[in-house]
């Protein structure tokens, strides 16, 4: 698992953490929660960021996982998930007992997992969306199966483990989906929607030089209502909330992380008038930039 210490690069950029096991750099990694609290000495890691996907699985705990600055209770048979970029801090007040997942890009390739199906189970994202999944007594009897297996073949290293692993992965990565969508299918069928996925995406790509709906309506061959529609309808937000979400993740993420001036960070966001970068941040977060950097830096550090 990688290092839960905090690497900070002050001057530009947030460091990112491979998947190391066993100070090597590998595809996939599974771990229990207790070996790693004993590791860090029942010590509360620094928020930090991985280039690797994270499924935590808390079967018992109590404390706080922060989240891209949001904060989620850890509570008991609840699954977390993290997409790589994410910056999060996990704080139990005692130690936990669970698993922790990891994986990697190329694992999913490597592993048959392909990148269209891996999308449309909506369990790894961004802006609001990464909420924690609560299992019920029989998703929590197949979760514990299904890692159980992973770590065996992980410690075998027989021929065929990582595809073993891959396949249990997949199970146990529908499991999930399955427990946030049931009793809830016209949401599902509303996230499922192609239109959403490209939406998200192209934001994901694009944020940092195009803020405007129109840029993304076009790029989609709709218009900026049709979308606005079809956004809001499934996630509860405009398409412009979403992008200005996605806009102020990062610049939240630049704020605690660098040393980046509020007119530096403006620009690396695409705002041509650092004046502009202030009154957005301002508008969406209900305090200027400073305040926020400094009430980031006193609660974490």
């Amino acid at each position: 698992m990688a290092t839960w210490r905090r690497k900070i690069n002050m001057d530009h950029v947030i460091s990112s953490y491979p998947l190391k096991h066993k100070e090597e750099i590998v595809p996939f990694a599974i771990r229990t929660l207790e070996e790693v609290y004993d590791e860090a000495k029942g010590q509360t890691s620094n928020p930090h960021r991985h280039n690797f996907y994270t499924v935590l699985w808390v079967k018992q705990g109590r404390g706080v996982h922060h989240v891209d600055f949001k904060d989620h209770p850890i509570n008991d048979n609840t699954v977390y998930f993290l997409q790589p970029g994410q910056v999060h801090q996990f704080a139990p007040s005692e130690k936990p007992r669970g698993v922790a997942i990891l994986f990697t890009d190329d694992f999913l390739s490597l592993y048959s997992i392909s990148r269209d199906f891996f999308t449309s189970l909506y369990l790894f994202e961004n802006c609001d969306e990464n909420t924690p999944i609560p299992l019920n007594p029989g998703d929590r009897h197949g979760f514990e199966e299904l890692s159980y297996t992973m770590f065996k073949e992980l410690e075998s290293a027989d021929s065929y483990s990582y595809e073993v692993i891959g396949a249990n992965l997949k199970l146990l990565l529908i499991l999930c989906h399955r427990a946030r969508t049931q009793g809830n299918n016209a949401s599902s069928q509303s996230m499922e929607n192609s239109l959403v996925k490209d939406f998200k995406l192209a934001v994901e790509d694009k944020f940092r030089h195009h803020h405007k709906v129109s840029f993304y309506s076009d790029a989609l061959y709709i218009t900026a209502n049709h979308l606005n529609q079809v956004i809001k309808s499934a996630m509860g937000m405009t398409a412009k909330e979403y992008i200005q979400n996605r806009i102020m993740l990062e610049a939240k993420r630049e704020a605690y992380f660098t040393r980046l001036s509020s007119k530096n960070i403006a620009y690396e966001l695409g705002f041509e008038d650092p004046a502009h970068f202030s009154k957005f941040f301002k508008n969406c977060a209900g305090e200027s930039f400073s305040s926020f950097r400094n009430k980031i830096h006193k609660k974490y550090n």
